[in-house]
């Protein structure tokens, strides 16, 4: 019995008459990776801490360092309660010296709560279902504690629980405590909260905790949806921890192995690359039993003796006389992971709970040092690690990181990253054809990152005059998939590839696209188009290519065949990409005949610039047939047949250089009077639910608890996840106020790029991150009545002006002051235009390491401008103590309610007093050139409802 399965993805525009007629043998290909498709991850986008890890607690344990120093934020008061960061003569631990004390203000009632609170990570999720929490004391507290779970905007309780003090005066206790909610919170704009009787005096605390379940149960383990979710995606192998977070900007910061290890209160965390100091509570062990909890085979990354603010020129590394203190820690690292329970580490790792020691095939030794410093790289600091590793181990694969697809040495691997257009993939089908094969390819790092141009050689532009993809779009993943059908057709050297980011918070994230995006509610992930192609690509796997004779060329069509000799099924999985023809495809497999019977399984989407995005449905859509073989066991079908079979229409687009009819599909045959079975005909690929059409956050009444509608309620990613802020004032409405009309609005094309700000990915730069050097660029907020009280203002387009610092602290993320602008033109009752405008500024902190507040910036204008239009007449500057108040002032006055409860903001000595709307960021600390795109994609996707001009058709005002 032999068995098939074919997957063709689609994109068009030159006029061709093209077929692809195949004839595949199932003798004589090569053998195929078993790892072909993985993950790679490392903490970036809050994708560990406030991701996949499932701690629900910000700031849990108050770590800092130089560059992120320790804060309060964003722990609020409960009560009269004085909050104030200690380091005690009596830390917790070595690791963990930092501490909060609660103490009663001198105002404090006898006999009254104080406490403190958390708002989690943007958001905290409420379900029916057991919450397991501990917090360390430091006190003489002999009363007890209450724990609980509420609303922020109502206080509704949803569980709580009093926990005894254990407290020993001079002596740091564990409490534990469980909540288990009776129903379910209808959004995450929940808190945690701790209190006591103020008459018990000051506390200390310290590492506190809450977890939901985990995926498997697992201690100290992750979200079951984004593990779920990867589980999914059919993975092979997980590459960490890194990615650039694995190196460290400078000395003492890169990832140490053993600091990430043993119980929470000795891992002292580590400022990490990405912008935000790492709790290192996802560590090595976590990652291990990642890889044994969803079955993949690790990829382990070990530093390789540099630091990112290195260059060729200017070079932050290791010199060859210290390399071997480097070396004999990766050894140890090793001997930790798979080292008998005699040896020194294997003995540690045991101690820990795990006795059976773990398997390592692949080590990478470092992370893209082309752009560090190649040439230590390739003469001592590669070499010093490869030695060793193979001596001790010879059965592991060692990767070098260099991106050179020739490698440097003997036996070693090497790991190529692509960062692309469409375009570029597309014309990449060919590029492991003549690869070494003594030199085994992992594909570490891979993406569609921006759109196409009209010349396909065109290189992505780091230098940030292009703007980025906000999510991916399935133009992206069709030119990806002729990239990883390139790779699989070459599957004998190409040890594998992953897609890389992996995870976005979109409440704070520095780097887009990514696979897949999430925030605080677990039933609110959004997979990309591109996670739904890899998905289809990893679920079907073969053992060997299988050979194939074809009358045309490559291009517009690109495939693979493979057999699977254990199944005995063939797989065939094609892509086609630039035609406006139907392309028929005549497919002869040996060994089948005549009313063999197959199935077709296609993936559609609506157009190339298809993307999925919060709240939205699932933009691309599955469907499974089944076909017989015709006469000599031909398979044959047109691309047009199934796209309108589904769609009933030929979907084209108009991208730069590509209009495109999209789809992808899986092809399964088996001989007439076998039975077909079940699964090969039914997708068993679990789908997160689909969302309703996104709205504008609208103000209620006070909801009925049970109320399970997350739209009647304010919610934490509203603003954040579509960069669009819907405010609402409690002001009356001047009488002059009238709906904005006549505002000519640019499309986006026609702006001149030079008036949208700069961005990327500095690949060779003295940090390799995200960085921001953006000129000024406009503001405009519509505001229109929408009852009688209130004043709707959406905000479309944010000014942000970056000058260089006088200096050379390159760890500051963005170099310069950042100013917003906000216009917010209004009609007057005699018929004249009144334009309400504040400017509102931040410059770079004294601190150092601390950079300007963009979140607090945009918003305190924005507070600012309305707080003119309705007689408040306010000006500032934020970056001191008294422009933080000025806008803290503006927001409070026109009580926005754009985002959750308000914070301290994180300033000069981390203690600015004001305010500051959690998540409420246009743009993430050191990303501002994401804004542009960000802004316009996802407002002009979903503004359903909302009242503009008629010609609205971008997001640029002219003459502003």
């Amino acid at each position: 019995m032999l068995n098939l399965n074919l997957l063709p993805l689609l994109s068009s525009l030159a006029v061709v008459t093209y077929a692809a007629n195949l004839t595949i043998s199932s003798h004589g290909g090569n053998s195929s990776s078993p790892l072909m498709y993985g993950i790679m991850f490392e903490d970036i986008n809050h994708s560990g801490d406030g991701g996949i890890y499932a701690e629900l607690i910000q700031n849990r344990a108050f770590q800092g360092s130089i560059e992120f120093p320790s804060t309060i934020a964003p722990w609020e008061a409960v009560g009269d309660a004085k909050l104030t960061l200690q380091n005690t003569t009596t830390p917790l631990s070595w690791a963990l010296p930092t501490s909060l004390q609660v103490a009663p203000s001198n105002g404090s009632l006898i006999g009254g709560v104080i406490g403190l609170q958390n708002p989690g990570w943007w958001g905290i999720s409420v379900k029916p279902q057991p919450y397991s929490g501990s917090f360390w004391v430091l006190g003489s507290h002999s009363g007890k504690f209450t724990a609980k779970l509420q609303s922020t905007a109502t206080s509704h309780v949803w569980a709580s629980v009093d926990i005894k003090s254990k407290s020993q005066k001079g002596k740091w206790v564990e409490h534990e405590f469980q909540l288990h909610p009776k129903v379910a919170a209808p959004n995450t704009n929940n808190t945690f909260v701790i209190e006591f009787q103020a008459n018990q005096g000051p506390v200390n605390f310290n590492l506190i905790s809450l977890f939901p379940p985990t995926y498997k149960n697992t201690p100290n383990g992750n979200r079951p949806d984004l593990m779920e979710g990867l589980k999914n995606l059919k993975p092979s192998f997980l590459r960490m921890p890194g990615g650039n977070n694995i190196e460290g900007d400078t000395f003492g910061y890169r990832w140490k192995w053993n600091e990430t290890i043993g119980p929470l209160s000795q891992r002292p965390g580590r400022p990490g690359t990405w912008g935000y100091e790492n709790t290192d509570g996802l560590g090595l062990v976590e990652y291990l039993q990642w890889c044994e909890d969803i079955d993949v085979e690790p990829v382990l990354a070990v530093w390789s003796g540099a630091y990112l603010n290195g260059d060729s020129t200017n070079p932050d590394d290791i010199s060859e006389a210290d390399i071997g203190i480097y070396v004999q820690d990766a050894l140890n690292e090793l001997e930790f992971i798979m080292g008998d329970v005699k040896s020194k580490y294997g003995a540690l790792r045991a101690s820990f709970g795990y006795p059976r020691p773990w398997k390592i095939n692949y080590v990478e030794i470092g992370n893209e040092d082309q752009l560090s410093n190649p040439a230590t790289y390739a003469s001592y600091r590669f070499k010093a690690f490869y030695d060793a590793i193979h001596a001790a181990y010879p059965s592991i694969v060692i990767i070098s990181s260099t991106g050179d697809l020739t490698a440097i040495s003997d036996n070693s691997a090497t790991d190529y990253h692509d960062y692309a257009r469409p375009n570029t993939f597309a014309a990449e089908f060919n590029k492991f054809d003549n690869a070494n094969r003594s030199h085994p390819i992992l594909i570490g790092e891979y993406a569609t990152i921006e759109g196409n141009r009209a010349d396909p050689s065109d290189p992505v532009d780091w230098s940030g005059a292009e703007a980025r993809l906000s999510y991916p779009n399935w133009v992206g993943a069709v030119g990806e998939t002729i990239f990883t059908l390139g790779a699989e057709r070459n599957s004998d050297v190409v040890i594998g590839a992953s897609y890389a980011p992996g995870f976005q918070n979109i409440n704070g994230f520095e780097w887009a696209p990514d696979l897949v995006s999430f925030n605080a509610d677990p039933d609110r992930d959004i997979f990309s188009t591109s996670y739904y192609a890899i998905q289809l690509l990893s679920s079907h796997r073969y053992t060997h290519t299988a050979p194939m004779t074809s009358d045309s060329s490559f291009g517009p069509a690109f495939y693979v065949a493979g057999v699977n000799h254990g199944t005995t099924q063939y797989t065939f999985k094609a892509a086609v990409y630039n035609t406006t023809t139907p392309v028929p495809f005549n497919i002869d497999f040996e060994g089948l005949s005549q009313g063999s019977k197959a199935t077709l399984t296609i993936l559609n989407a609506p157009s190339g610039l298809s993307q999925n995005v919060p709240r939205g449905e699932n933009v691309v859509k599955r469907t499974t047939t089944s076909l017989t073989a015709e006469k000599g066991g031909v398979f044959s079908f047109q691309l047009k047949d199934w796209v309108e079979a589904q769609s009933k229409q030929r979907f084209k687009v108009t991208d730069p250089g590509t209009g495109v009819p999209w789809g992808e599909f899986v092809f399964s045959t088996e001989e007439v009077l076998k039975i077909v079975r079940e699964a090969e005909l039914k997708s068993t690929e679990k789908r997160p639910r689909r969302r309703p059409r996104k709205r504008p956050i609208e103000e209620t009444e006070e909801e009925d608890v049970e109320n399970d509608s997350s739209d009647s309620e304010l919610e934490l990613e509203e603003c954040v996840a579509r960069r669009t802020n819907y405010v609402e004032t409690q002001q009356p409405v001047p009488a002059h106020l009238q709906p904005v009309t006549g505002v000519r609005l640019s499309p986006l094309s026609e702006v001149d790029s030079d008036a949208i700000p700069s961005s990327g990915h500095d690949r060779v730069g003295a940090n390799k991150r995200l960085r921001a050097r953006p000129k000024a660029f406009n503001v405009l907020a519509i505001a229109e009545p929408l009852a009688s009280n209130k004043v709707r203002v959406e905000l479309l387009q944010v000014a942000l002006e970056a000058a260089d610092l006088a200096g050379s602290d390159e760890r500051v993320h963005l170099h310069g002051a950042v100013e917003a602008v906000v216009e917010v033109p209004l009609l007057a009752s005699d018929g004249g235009r009144v334009d309400h405008r504040a400017r509102v500024r931040d410059g770079p902190g004294a601190a150092k390491g601390s950079e300007p507040d963009h979140d607090l910036v945009v918003m305190g204008a924005v507070g600012v401008a309305l707080g003119g239009a309705v007689g408040e007449d306010v000006v500032g500057d934020v970056g001191d103590d008294a422009g933080a108040g000025v806008a803290a002032f503006a927001l409070e006055t026109l009580n926005l309610i754009i985002t959750t409860e308000p914070r301290p903001v994180r300033g000069p000595g981390n203690d600015v007093p004001g305010q500051r709307l959690q998540g409420a960021a246009l743009a993430p600390r050191g990303c501002c050139a994401l804004v542009p795109q960000v802004l316009v994609q996802r407002v002009r996707a979903r503004l359903d409802g909302v009242p503009l001009p008629a010609d609205f058709g971008g997001a640029l005002v002219d003459g502003l």
